[in-house]
């Protein structure tokens, strides 16, 4: 059964966001290592997803391979919505269709694409890719490797 309440963030994200909180950080929580392989299944537009968003999170050391089957979700809820859109693009970008009966009524690609955003919303969301989520990030600098100059001045201090 699921626990009321808002989910933790994962310490990566804490990390990330310079611990704002100033709690202590878990030292038992497991960390997911590697980055997850594309699926051959996965869709054309998904893949180009994959293929753009998986670097990125990779870099922020945010996901591991356990995080693939959120990743794929992610990525074909995306196709879905680039379809959707698409679809209604052909159709002259048009929310409402007359039906054989002369009726109006509403695109279902306009359904199908609200759906798949709302999907890639939750997703980005349990991978810390939303909007909020970024603005709360802070990413410290990471140090370039010393100069054999560098290296020399501290081997001769001691």
């Amino acid at each position: 059964m699921a626990k009321p309440g808002t989910k933790p963030t994962p310490t990566a994200l804490k990390k990330l966001r310079g611990n704002p909180g100033r709690r202590p950080l878990p030292k038992n929580e497991p960390v997911a290592e590697g980055r997850p392989v594309c699926p051959a299944y996965l869709s054309d537009y998904a893949k180009t997803e994959w293929r753009y968003i998986v670097p990125l999170l990779d870099d922020m050391g945010i996901i591991g391979k356990v995080d693939r089957g959120v990743l794929v979700s992610y990525c074909e809820a995306y196709s879905m919505f680039r379809q959707a859109v698409e679809a209604l693009e052909r159709e002259l970008n048009s929310p409402v269709i007359r039906t054989h009966n002369g009726n109006y009524v509403q695109n279902p690609w306009v359904s199908i694409k609200n759906r798949a955003a709302q999907d890639m919303l939750k997703y980005a969301a349990e991978l810390g890719m939303t909007p909020s989520a970024r603005t709360r990030i802070r990413i410290e600098q990471r140090d370039e490797e010393p100069s054999l100059f560098e290296e020399f001045q501290a081997a001769m201090r001691g």
